[in-house]
């Protein structure tokens, strides 16, 4: 997830996102200490105990310092002083009132803050929290050799050891549930997100071939080859004209229009786009998932390519045709690309479909030898003849002119 899509999911335009959790439950659990605070200062007072009320004057101050810092988007400076300002006020409570007055639990409490700390290095944390349980023996061994400063009555020992008791679970468990609710909020974003990512993909991939790629995690090389695949050319006649006496955004209008019928027509046929390269469209059928009949698919497909334009060319007056050409016989297909992937088609059936469509006529569907021998039994063809084709000499090709009825 992106920095600026994670501050807007937590409204704070300065949050870090290594310190997301560490901000937001200091975000609900900061103002509750404050009042636990702002209880005992005035209670303190009450009992004659004005050392402890004033360390209680400090610790609301440096909460709500702390409070302010955090929402600054500086966590770890709100944290250092929060866990300096529990720890200080642990030892000087039990200094003066003794173990019994229960304040030596908040150590949980930093533990347990502690680990919402970001750091990828678990030792610290252990060092750190080894160094505040020797702390919490210390205290204890202390507090029974030593009398605390101010003797109270056991009524008053017994609220502040339940009132501390009933703090700690009150703070870990609303840390714990605001834990949960960011890291679901978090979750949910990324599931969106993702969810944008795999459609991107999607456009840009066959489902076989991205779910392959997000599995490797793009460590693993995607080629496979194919003895069997029917590919097909299709080339725009008379855009290059038309580009020249029109707007862009009339272009790009038009050709979008044309290849999104296209693209509607692959997906209803069960073949695979490949690229479009300027105004020339490329198709397979047979790959990623290999298939029977997708030289039938594909020559439907090429037919209905035909009489699709032909409708678009009358329906909006454009003096635009389409020439294709067909082949059929083994490929090798693959990725490439690191950053900008690509699904492409190589070998002598992608060079022929490709010569197919050069030397083909406009509004006909010029196909190969191969694809004649597959289909002729079920198409009608009618025979070119011999036609000379660069890399190949002398070939004879079809033109397909549709089904057998």
């Amino acid at each position: 997830m992106n920095n600026e899509l994670f501050r807007e999911l937590f409204e704070n335009p300065r949050i870090s996102r290594e310190y997301f959790h560490v901000y937001l439950v200091g975000k609900y659990t900061i103002p509750v200490s404050v009042a636990g605070h702002l209880f005992l200062l005035f209670f303190f007072f009450a009992l004659g105990i004005y050392p402890l009320a004033i360390v209680n004057i400090f610790s609301v101050a440096v909460w709500i310092l702390a409070y302010f810092i955090s929402q600054r988007g500086r966590q770890f400076a709100a944290m250092v002083i929060g866990f300096f300002e529990i720890l200080l006020h642990a030892v000087l409570a039990l200094y003066f009132l003794g173990w019994r007055s229960g304040f030596h639990i908040y150590i949980i409490a930093v533990i347990s803050y502690i680990f919402l700390f970001p750091t990828r290095r678990l030792v610290w944390k252990i060092v750190f929290t080894s160094a505040l349980c020797l702390l919490y023996i210390a205290l204890n061994l202390y507090t029974g050799q030593f009398p605390p400063v101010f003797t109270l009555d056991p009524v008053f020992m017994t609220i502040f050891e339940n009132y501390n008791g009933a703090i700690l679970i009150f703070l870990v468990g609303y840390m714990s549930y605001y834990y949960s609710k960011s890291s679901s909020k978090v979750e949910k974003a990324l599931d969106k997100e993702l969810g944008r990512s795999d459609a991107l993909l999607l456009n840009i991939l066959p489902e076989q071939i991205a779910h392959r790629l997000r599995k490797s995690e793009g460590r693993v090389t995607i080629a496979d080859r194919y003895s069997s695949v029917t590919v097909l050319f299709a080339d725009i006649a008379g855009f290059t004209p038309f580009s020249a006496k029109n707007p862009p955004e009339k272009i790009v209008e038009i050709l979008n229009e044309i290849f999104s019928m296209f693209d509607i027509l692959c997906e209803m046929y069960g073949l695979e786009k490949i690229k479009t390269i300027g105004d020339s469209y490329m198709l397979a059928g047979g790959l990623p998932v290999e298939c029977g009949d997708h030289c039938e698919r594909t020559a439907d497909m090429a037919l209905d390519m035909i009489e699709s334009m032909e409708r678009l060319r009358a329906d909006n007056g454009i003096p635009l045709c389409i020439r294709i050409g067909m082949s059929e016989g083994p490929v090798v297909a693959g990725v490439i690309g690191t950053k900008k992937f690509t699904y492409d088609l190589w070998g002598d059936t992608v060079n022929t479909a490709s010569r197919m469509e050069s030397h083909g006529e406009i509004g006909k569907v010029h196909c190969s030898e191969s694809v004649y021998a597959a289909l002729k039994d079920k198409y009608q063809f009618k025979k070119r003849g011999e036609i000379e084709v660069k890399g190949k000499g002398k070939v004879q090709t079809y033109f397909l002119e549709g089904r057998k009825f």
